[in-house]
């Protein structure tokens, strides 16, 4: 069983030592970055990155351990940010299903959503998904008028996508599709099923 990140973290801070992780956050998500702890929060680790040579904060949630050989490109504080992905949901993420399908889940795509399904003991995957992502170009207010009608406007969602996960009550947006891609693999490899479900 693996351990959690948090207790390898926190054993590298109390014994110096440098750790790779691969980030799903900062400007170049998912790259590899070596760090020296110097905190843990509840929520932050606070960290030397080597790469830089200046202190930063990562989101604990955000970080993976990396693996000593991976073929993971190394963060690069000299490259400009990484441009933004562009294109539809399954156009991004298609190149990632047969690695979520490895990760025990059975994955339903389309154009705007992506939807992780845990299986039953039978091997059918269930209808309802842990993990979803989606892209809703317009949002909606719903209000009741002064005359007591109920009605309903549309207007251009400024965060048009949604990830819905069964660990958290409430949903997350993101203006960026980058953002929302780097949010959902994070929860896919972190609450993969693996063959407990299978």
């Amino acid at each position: 069983m693996k351990r959690p990140i948090r207790d390898t973290l926190e054993d590298a801070c109390s014994n110096g030592e440098v750790v790779r992780i691969i980030y799903h956050g900062g400007s170049q998500p998912g790259t590899v970055r070596a760090i020296s702890i110097i905190s843990i929060a509840e929520a932050d680790v606070r960290a030397h990155d080597l790469a830089v040579g200046s202190t930063k904060t990562f989101k604990l949630a955000k970080i993976e351990l990396a693996e000593s050989s991976t073929g993971i490109p190394e963060y690069d504080p000299l490259h400009p940010p990484r441009a933004e992905l562009i294109g539809s949901i399954r156009a991004v993420l298609a190149a990632e299903i047969e690695q979520l399908q490895s990760l025990g889940w059975h994955v339903e795509i389309t154009d705007d959503e992506i939807s992780l399904h845990r299986f039953f003991k039978n091997g059918k995957p269930r209808k309802s998904p842990d993990i979803r992502l989606s892209y809703n170009e317009y949002t909606f207010d719903a209000f009741v008028d002064i005359d007591g009608v109920f009605k309903e406007e549309s207007r251009k969602s400024q965060r048009p996508y949604r990830l819905d996960t069964q660990n958290h009550a409430i949903a997350k947006t993101f203006a960026k599709l980058s953002s929302a891609v780097a949010s959902f693999l994070a929860e896919a490899k972190e609450h993969g099923p693996g063959d407990l479900n299978k």
